[in-house]
């Protein structure tokens, strides 16, 4: 197997210019003969392939050809219409949402796979893109700093999918405890048998009586038990605690499972408080609450905000000094998680040491999300999304787990398939959806590749997303005053990104009656009308809306209930040096444009 830490692939170019444009990852006219030849030669083997099993007919009749006619016709109907009115994802100002130009090597080994269209449920139905998915589970937990020996990794339609999925078997886990209690033959493996300690017995104990009870060969037993007591009354309001700038999938995945979600504030720099976390988690566990999970986030969609994994970390072993109970801690990663590239080196792997040397990659980072980061070793699961910052097409999402064994809480047997690879656990059996296109695994595993998890593969590109970011903020604060309807304004980008997301808004200088109103107004100029969006403009920056507290803004403000419209952007390429004046001078003449009414 291939190392995903292995150099990538600008330490064999020789072209300066390729590392600091990227021009071959996307659409470039230097490319376009070799990828349309390539794209041609899959499509034959594809053609070649397809005869070896099916021989076609010698003759074709009036009607078959009329029927390549008319697809012929239909494809091109859909091809000007998807050219005519796709949203500009290639533009430098599109900065709207985490969407961007995927990589074409992806693109190219989605489109090969594609064709012969395999299932990732099963190696029966898809034995090339399984194998190359069991690498990609090697390649996650490498990347979060999980033993691929011990750890596990799969594919998903996306970050809802992983998600749901991760609390699934965070609720299902809370249930073996109380399932050994019940059951005469496995109850000696329990230490204490009072209920209020179970509920919140720490992951990794859990784990070791699943092996326990595998040994004794009771584990299908407990398992069928343990699903019989999810509504066990010393379960009832399992909790599940999340920063309040959650995604909105988080309210979807609770009202599915039948959990309680419960809101955490958030601070200044809009990631999860954890001295509120500390408060509630203390309360819960004081009261013998079950605490379904923790969920911390590596880039809020709404924000890029990181919170401090290592804090958390750190609460929860204080919480299991103190109180002998535990939690389940997840972490949705959806948008960030590839960014933990940053601290891996090409040639030594994890470089999750405070004393090793760093790269010019890793400088970048905040200090404190750079620790974050590190600490991502330390939790139960991850989520990330390659069809975000991994650049590879929809859908394709990702689940990581610290320890394999989790996954046994949800595992449903499939009598119609057979067993998976040796050394291997079966997608299927071990998955929330099932069926998955194994095309989505060829481009990632071609992406990851190609690129390489490390500081001078992916981390090189994304840390060029956090210096325009960056170089965005201290743009956007560094404005001068200008006069709007009469009063004095000012640009505000809000919190220093710790990402690649940056909030900003225009905000009157002085007091005025409902502030709130006047923010949201100039906001939605700057993003615009349905009209202006999809007028095409040359040169026009593309943005989308965010709500945030009015506090947030202005400190000093005691409304702090209010809530205001800000502008959101997300950089998704980066820009460089050289391009940047012109970038920055186009965007702000057109967003002056917009906030004046013009």
């Amino acid at each position: 197997m291939n190392n995903p830490t292995t150099p990538g692939i600008f330490h064999q170019l020789d072209e300066p210019d390729l590392i600091t444009k990227w021009r071959h990852l996307w659409p470039h006219p230097d490319n376009q003969r070799v990828i349309r030849e390539t794209l041609g030669a899959l499509l034959d083997d594809y053609y070649h392939w397809h005869a070896r099993w099916q021989p076609s007919s010698t003759a074709a009749s009036p009607a078959d050809d009329s029927l390549v006619h008319r697809s012929v016709i239909l494809l091109r109907e859909l091809s000007q219409r998807l050219q005519a009115d796709s949203m500009p994802w290639p533009a430098s100002g599109y900065l709207a949402h985490i969407n961007t130009d995927v990589l074409l090597p992806a693109e190219l080994a989605y489109f090969a796979a594609m064709l012969y269209n395999p299932n990732n449920v099963t190696p029966e139905a898809s034995p090339v893109t399984t194998s190359l998915e069991y690498e990609l589970s090697d390649d996650f937990c490498n990347l979060f700093g999980f033993d691929p020996e011990h750890g596990w990794a799969h594919l998903t339609s996306g970050g809802h999918a992983a998600n749901y999925e991760g609390m699934w078997i965070a609720r299902n886990l809370k249930c073996i405890p109380l399932a050994i209690a019940e059951m005469p033959e496995l109850a000696r493996l329990l230490e204490d048998n009072d209920l209020d300690r179970l509920c919140n017995l720490p992951p990794a104990c859990i784990a070791q009586l699943l092996t326990q009870a595998a040994e004794q060969g009771q584990l299908d037993v407990l398992l069928a038990h343990a699903r019989t007591l999810h509504l066990h009354p010393s379960l009832a309001g399992g909790r599940i605690l999340v920063a309040h700038g959650r995604h909105y999938a988080w309210d979807k995945c609770a009202d599915l499972l039948g959990l309680t979600l419960e809101p955490i504030e958030v601070d200044a720099s809009m990631r999860i408080d954890v001295e509120h976390l500390r408060r509630r988690l203390f309360a819960h566990l004081q009261a013998a609450h079950p605490i379904v999970a923790v969920v911390a986030t590596v880039g809020s969609t709404g924000e890029g905000s990181v919170d401090e994994i290592h804090r958390i970390v750190a609460l929860r072993q204080e919480c299991e000094q103190r109180f002998g109970a535990s939690f389940f801690l997840h972490v949705d990663a959806a948008s960030g998680g590839y960014y933990r590239s940053l601290l891996l080196s090409p040639t030594k792997g994890d470089d999750t040491s405070f004393a090793s040397t760093i790269s010019d990659q890793s400088a970048k980072l905040k200090p404190e999300v750079a620790e974050a980061l590190r600490a991502l070793n330390c939790v139960d699961a991850v989520t990330v999304d390659p069809h975000k910052c991994g650049y590879v097409p929809y859908p394709a999402g990702c689940l990581a787990m610290r320890e394999r064994r989790f996954s046994w809480v949800i595992a449903s047997q499939i009598k119609y398939f057979g067993q998976a690879q040796c050394g291997h656990m079966d997608f299927g059996p071990y998955t929330l959806e099932g069926t998955r296109p194994g095309a989505a695994a060829a481009a990632v595993w071609t992406a990851h590749r190609l690129l390489g998890l490390n500081w001078d593969g992916y981390g090189a590109l994304l840390s060029g997303n956090l210096c325009t970011a960056s170089r965005l903020h201290h743009a956007l604060n560094a404005l001068p005053p200008l006069s709007i309807d009469g009063y004095a304004h000012r640009f505000q980008s809000i919190y220093r990104p710790d990402l690649s997301i940056i909030n900003f808004c225009v905000r009157p200088i002085e007091r005025v009656e409902s502030v709130e109103q006047r923010i949201t107004l100039l906001s939605e100029r700057i993003i615009g009308t349905p009209q202006q969006r999809h007028a095409r403009t040359e040169n026009m920056p593309w943005f989308s809306c965010n709500r945030m507290a009015l506090q947030q803004i202005m400190p000093d403000d005691n409304n702090s209930t209010c809530e205001t419209t800000v502008v959101r952007c997300c950089v998704m390429k980066p820009v460089t040096n050289e391009q940047f004046p012109e970038f920055w001078h186009n965007s702000l003449k057109k967003i002056l444009e917009r906030v004046k009414g013009k």
